[in-house]
This record gives C-alpha cells, sequence and structure tokens, in this order.
C-alpha cells in the first residue's frame, strides 16, 4: 500500500533513520498532529503488529517489502532494537530520525511509561543553552510529542500526558510553531479559553514573540468562529465587540514587537482599520 504526502520523503534527503521515522509517522497518523487531520490511511488500520515489523526490518539486511510481508521474527525485533540503542547511546547520534524510532521501538516494545521516562532521560542531557543541545531537545520533544499524540488518539485518559508533553516542550522551545497550534487545539470551553489567553500572555511577554502574537490572534478568530457559529440571539457576545478585542490585541502586538521582525502584524492591523476608516467617513449620498 502506497502512503505518501506532499514534501514528506524530499525532507529525508538519504537519512535512513528519518525515512523509516517518517513512514511510521505517516502510518500512525502524527507526521504533523498540530494539523488534527486524518492521514490517508487511517491510523487505526495500522496496528501495533505492523509496526513491529516496520521496526524489525533495522539492520535486518532484507528488503522492506519482503521485512513487511513476512511473520515478525522476535530475534529481528532484537537486533533492530539492540542497533538503534547502540546508535543513540551517542549524544551526536540522537538525530529526528534516530530518536523517532528509538522512541517508538520503546513505545510498542516496552510500553508508554518506558518511552516517556527514556525521552525524559535524552531531555535531562541537553544541558546548557548552545544551540545544538537546544536544537536536540527539540528534536527530543517533538518526537514525545508525536508519541503522545498516538496514544491519546488510541485511549482518551491519556489527553494529560499529551497536554504536559506539550506544556513543557513550549517551555524549553517557546517558538516552535506546531507545539503552539497543537497545545492551542486542547482547549475546550470558556475556562480552556481563559487558560489559553493567561498562558500565550505570559509567553508574549516573556519572549516578545511574533509567533506567539499570531497565534493567539489566530487562536481569538477560530473562538470568535465558533461562537458566531453556535451563540444564541439574545448572546452578549457580538462581532463589533470582537473587533474591539482583536485591535486590541494587535495593538498590544505592534507595541512590544519591532516592525523588522514580524511586519505582517502591522500589515493585518493596518487591513483591520482600513475598513473601519473609511465606514466612518463614508457620507450618505445626495
Amino acid at each position: 500500500m502506497q502512503v505518501s504526502r506532499p514534501g514528506a520523503l524530499a525532507e529525508c534527503r538519504g537519512d535512513i533513520w528519518l525515512l523509516l521515522a517518517t513512514y511510521l509517522n505517516l502510518r500512525l497518523g502524527v507526521l504533523h498532529p498540530e494539523e488534527g487531520e486524518e492521514p490517508v490511511d487511517h491510523a487505526s488500520s495500522f496496528s501495533k503488529d505492523q509496526a513491529l515489523l516496520v521496526l524489525s526490518w533495522v539492520e535486518s539486511g532484507r528488503k522492506f517489502r519482503d521485512v513487511l510481508a513476512s511473520p515478525l521474527q522476535p530475534s529481528a525485533l532484537l537486533r533492530a532494537g539492540a542497533a538503534i540503542h547502540t546508535y543513540c547511546q551517542d549524544p551526536s547520534g540522537r538525530t529526528a530520525g534516530a530518536v523517532g524510532v528509538a522512541l517508538w521501538t520503546k513505545f510498542f516494545v516496552s510500553g508508554f511509561q518506558a518511552a516517556s521516562a527514556l525521552a525524559r532521560e535524552w531531555m535531562d542531557a541537553c544541558t546548557g543553552s548552545t544551540e545544538a543541545g537546544l536544537q536536540q531537545l527539540g528534536v527530543v520533544h517533538m518526537s514525545f510529542v508525536r508519541v503522545c499524540t498516538y496514544q491519546d488518539q488510541q485511549s482518551r485518559t491519556q489527553r494529560a500526558a499529551l497536554s504536559g508533553a506539550l506544556s513543557k516542550a513550549l517551555r524549553d522551545a517557546p517558538n516552535v510553531a506546531s507545539f503552539l497550534w497543537q497545545w492551542i487545539s486542547l482547549a475546550t470551553g470558556s475556562l480552556g479559553a481563559l487558560h489559553v489567553r493567561r498562558c500565550l500572555r505570559e509567553l508574549v511577554k516573556k519572549e516578545c514573540s511574533p509567533l506567539a502574537w499570531l497565534v493567539a490572534l489566530c487562536f481569538e478568530l477560530c473562538r470568535a468562529q465558533a461562537l458566531t457559529n453556535y451563540r444564541t440571539p439574545d448572546a452578549s457576545f457580538t462581532l463589533p465587540n470582537f473587533r474591539n478585542h482583536v485591535r486590541h490585541i494587535l495593538e498590544q502586538a505592534v507595541e512590544s514587537v519591532a516592525h523588522r521582525r514580524c511586519p505582517l502584524l502591522w500589515r493585518l492591523y493596518i487591513e483591520l482599520e482600513v475598513p473601519a476608516l473609511h465606514c466612518s467617513q463614508r457620507e450618505p449620498l445626495p
């Protein structure tokens, strides 16, 4: 069965670990978890046994399609697990693909708690504030969030684990768009919206991040759309009030973010104000 997504394979650039991790992420429906979309091949049709078959291909010396068409060999899975463990022993070997394969192997062989412990161990090892350390920390967070997302899809009782993983990822890597998008997608109801607003406000104050402001704006637009679709005729929320709310957020954004860092914020503010300016200056026809 062919499974594809535009641009997914091109990003692998001959990295066999990344190619294998990307294949698993595609089949499990978590390549881009922040989008919240079903994969081409539904995740429910790709079982744990099939995932183990994919992982057992490592160091097998066999063709990939032959491994998938044959029964699972425990010895091959043990050999594959030992190979990826050895490869990741050296911190320099913990690339995006290798970390992804290693965490999936630990998850499917030993369970979620074992994968969580391994991810925490590697996160703790990313000490210091060097660019390489921060990049590797982001790699571990991304792979672990995918594992948590898959676990959440299979059992909603693990929603706390996914929320916790995203919160920690945002503390360590606050400017990663996918973490922000997926984190706000978990918010439900008025209390969830208040929590998101509070956290985003703290984030923009701490980081002065244009990305956080843009996510905050998109979150408010999505909330407004939901309220517009479901509000009753006598609801106190109105679109003019929402326009003022968005204007207030944009004013805060353009005051705190340098224009050279995010001209898009200024453009959004201008496009919001120009129609209102034309309406206020429009004179009635004689």
